[in-house]
């Protein structure tokens, strides 16, 4: 137990220092980018970042259901059984970069009806293949890094990343201040990212020498890992139609500028998922190894604790991105990329589902419990396409996004979490639910108050950054205090209110005996 929580915890630290780097380093180069490159650039960078997505179905969640295979040997410590995945593994991933090297091909065709813009976009096939050489180099030599992950030493990705996602960073945004080219900073991508996966390859090969040897899988192992991939398949394919054919609708119907827009929003919501996804995958390997292992009470037990969690923080957040993105982006780059409020629900709104469903996925992809619910993300997939299409007909960009809050509410937002407890916990999902109505209910009485206090606030004669800096000190305040007056007598609450107080004393032993140390 001690073991998975240090090493969560270890994951989370390094993981906190790669986000940091991350969200400054990427909002540098995104002002950059605003600042030197036509504004079609920007949402044809997002339409291709969603295309390649959907291109990556070919994965078909092969990485998942291995990982989810090696916890049991790890646990074991079954070194010929682990490097007997690793060698499947990399013999199906580079059969994947052939795959997509090919479906990539066969779009090409079909780019001019996908790319909607008023003035021609030169050299839009370039662009296209240097995003398709991207993907491509993703898939090459990653599937190595398999093994630190399930070995619950993720931060250790997290450090090389950090200075990869720095370098990347400085030389994009040198190449569009010296020669503002689309063309160049794209290159600079893709070299980076083969770079990366050489490096985080050589240092897998390192740690765990054993995981590739010759191992070779037996039929059994393979009928089972084949099992979990076709289960996660159907998860791939539809969660990718769910989360990445927004941009693509949204270019076809609405025209690939709104793309730019959206791109914008996206930014600010993939910095705070980047933070958010940290703690969720520290964990990962940590509940992986508790449900190999651990009773049914426990495994209960932790499940609400990080449920409740999952409440507050996405909870927060929802409230802070519908309250402070627009004020952001206007200080940021101006009013011309804003949306308007009712598309900005729909932003928020998709966030907060994805949010909250966050801890059930960890705990469909731990269980295995992916292989009872696999066809309901197939009716979302088909909901989000259908609703897409006539709502984005109808009511444009709003239409579209709130097609994918649709359909997952209609189908694995309620079912997935009733499975789990049906199935795998053998009890009772109310307690869960009513959990979700009650943080809902939490989050609209803080978007109220917080919106006339901010009518208040825009009557008084100040400064836009001044006016921004107090509505941001009232979106930390309010909602935190509203969850604090209802959750404080949580059972959960109390749990992590002693977490966080060991930590602190954990934390103040340390200092004191690096200071001993330093003054002997």
């Amino acid at each position: 137990m001690e073991s998975r929580v240090k090493k969560s915890l270890s994951n989370m630290t390094f993981g906190v220092v790669e986000q940091i780097a991350t969200l400054v380093f990427t909002f540098i180069t995104r002002t950059v980018f605003v600042k030197t490159l036509d504004a079609n650039l920007l949402g044809v960078n997002g339409l291709f970042t969603n295309v390649l997505a959907v291109l990556s179905i070919a994965e078909l969640g092969f990485e998942t259901a291995i990982i989810y295979s090696m916890y049991k040997p790890i646990a074991e410590k079954d070194e010929k059984k682990i490097a007997a995945f690793m060698n499947y593994y990399k013999k199906i991933y580079n059969i994947l970069a052939v795959v997509v090297f090919i479906l990539g091909i066969m779009l090409i065709p079909f780019l001019k009806y996908l790319v909607n813009t008023d003035d021609e976009i030169d050299n839009i096939l370039i662009y296209y293949l240097i995003f398709l050489a991207d993907s491509i180099c993703s898939y090459l030599l990653a599937n190595r890094v398999a093994i630190i992950t399930a070995n619950q030493n993720i931060h250790i990705i997290s450090k090389y990343n950090t200075f990869f996602i720095i370098l990347k960073s400085i030389l994009q945004i040198i190449s569009l201040v010296i020669f503002k080219n689309f063309i160049i900073y794209l290159i600079i991508q893709v070299l980076v990212t083969l770079i990366t996966n050489l490096y985080g390859a050589r240092l897998a090969h390192k740690m765990y020498p054993f995981a590739f040897s010759n191992e070779k899988l037996d039929k059994e192992e393979k009928k089972k890992l084949i099992d979990s991939t076709k289960s996660m398949a159907i998860y791939k394919f539809c969660g990718t139609i769910v989360d990445s054919t927004d941009n693509i609708f949204m270019s076809v119907i609405c025209g690939t500028i709104n793309v730019g827009l959206y791109s914008n929003y996206c930014l600010i919501i993939s910095a705070i998922t980047r933070f958010t996804n940290i703690i969720y995958k520290s964990i990962t390997a940590s509940i992986g190894n508790l449900n190999a292992v651990g009773n049914k009470e426990k495994k209960i037990k932790t499940f609400y604790q990080m449920d409740f969690f999952s409440n507050w923080l996405f909870g927060f957040c929802s409230i802070a991105l519908y309250c402070l993105s627009n004020p952001f982006i206007e200080l940021w780059i101006g009013k011309k990329y804003l949306f308007n409020n009712v598309i900005l629900f729909s932003i928020v709104l998709n966030f907060y589902i994805l949010g909250i469903l966050k801890i059930i996925l960890v705990y469909r992809d731990t269980t295995g419990l992916f292989r009872q619910t696999k066809y309901v993300l197939l009716l979302t997939a088909t909901i989000n396409i259908i609703l897409s299409i006539v709502l984005g007909k109808i009511y444009g960009v709003f239409g579209i996004l709130i097609a994918s809050a649709i359909a997952r509410l209609l189908t694995n937002c309620w079912y997935e979490p009733y499975k789990l407890f049906k199935n795998y916990f053998k009890t009772s999902s109310i307690k869960y639910f009513i959990d979700k109505i009650l943080n809902i209910i939490l989050i609209v009485i803080s978007i109220l108050i917080l919106s006339f206090l901010y009518k208040f606030i825009e009557y008084i004669n100040m400064s836009k950054l001044l006016c921004f800096i107090v509505k941001i000190i009232l979106v930390v305040v309010i909602p935190n205090i509203i969850f604090y007056a209802v959750y404080r007598n949580k059972e959960e609450f109390e749990y992590f209110k002693k977490f966080i107080n060991d930590l602190k004393i954990k934390v103040k032993e340390k200092i004191v005996k690096n200071e001993r140390k330093v003054s002997n």
